[in-house]
């Protein structure tokens, strides 16, 4: 596809889709006991790639790329990206892998996530991707996912040279620390930052807050911090906005911070002030634990809105450290 024929201000999400197969325990579980388990569904999930799918629900422009298995949930996953507004000509499907699949185990307000091991190739980078890359506004991602792309870095640095910033979701599993030479160099790179409690503490490491300041520095840097059912704090050299949560009760909190990211990108794209994000965002997850599945955030600004008028009167105390 011809960049003159790509609309403006779109975002290219990079991380790859999976399958969720979610059961409900009938009892709770509990390590080293037996537990009784019964299927409830089996959806597409991927932490970047339900960011993607619910940010182009919002009505952002968004593509993903991703490389895809060739089994017998390919057609699915394509068909549900396609559905929402996905663009996926920039995805590769691999013949003779298997598509990445995962358990998700029910059990109260708790869940527990089993993933299937896979070594199924990551993108491989070509002209197309990356002058698609070029000419977004945001690339959204997570800094492991941006490690698999051959010449990883000397692509950041081209990217940040064309003023495309980078979001990336700072899930725990994703970065090594700070301090690592090698994680700092996409640290210090993003524009925007997502951590949820788990990372944060992690990323913080006994300094408290202090190191995300040490992050943001004289910097534009966007740090979001996500913390449950408490709501969330948007900082920046600037100071912080917190944002108080809605006291709702969640059936499943799979997806919620993958809501979250997606609305307040949106909310970045829309021109939206930094308070008006997190708010969209806050909204946005805190309806979508209402529902089980990863992608139940897939609704139009009206949903989320609407959502925040009705529960207007159910908002927790701001959060803060």
């Amino acid at each position: 596809m011809n960049q003159t024929n790509r609309p403006s201000g779109y975002v290219v999400a990079v991380g790859p889709n999976d399958i969720d197969e979610y059961y409900e325990c009938v009892q709770p579980l509990v390590v080293g006991d037996k537990c009784f388990i019964r299927q409830l569904s089996v959806s597409p999930g991927g932490l970047t790639a339900n960011s993607a799918v619910i940010l182009s629900a919002f009505g952002t422009k968004t593509y993903l790329l991703d490389s895809l298995g060739d089994d017998q949930y390919t057609p699915m996953l394509l068909e549900d990206l396609r559905s929402h507004g996905i663009d996926t000509d920039y995805i590769e499907v691999l013949p003779g892998e298997e598509n990445i699949r995962a358990q998700i185990l029910l059990s109260g307000n708790e869940k527990t996530v089993l993933l299937y091991e896979n070594h199924k190739p990551f993108i491989t980078m070509t002209p197309q991707k990356r002058e698609l890359m070029e000419g977004a506004s945001y690339i959204y991602t997570t800094m492991v996912n941006m490690k698999e792309i051959a010449g990883n870095r000397e692509l950041i640095d081209d990217l940040v040279a064309h003023g495309v910033k980078i979001m990336y979701d700072a899930e725990r599993s994703t970065f090594t620390s700070y301090d690592d030479p090698d994680d700092r160099f996409y640290f210090e790179r993003a524009s925007v930052l997502s951590f949820n409690d788990a990372s944060l503490e992690k990323f913080c490491a006994g300094r408290g807050l202090a190191a995300i300041d040490e992050l943001i520095g004289e910097s534009d840097k966007i740090v979001l911090l996500t913390l449950g059912a408490k709501g969330c704090i948007v900082k920046t050299r600037e100071g912080e906005i917190a944002i108080p949560a809605y006291d709702v009760k969640p059936k499943d909190t799979t997806g919620a911070g993958d809501t979250f990211n997606a609305g307040f990108l949106h909310g970045l794209c829309s021109g939206m002030t930094l308070r008006e994000a997190g708010e969209f965002a806050t909204a946005a997850a805190n309806r979508s634990i209402l529902s089980v599945g990863s992608r139940t955030g897939a609704v139009s600004v009206a949903e989320v809105e609407a959502f925040a008028r009705d529960h207007a009167g159910l908002r927790v105390a701001p959060p803060a450290f």
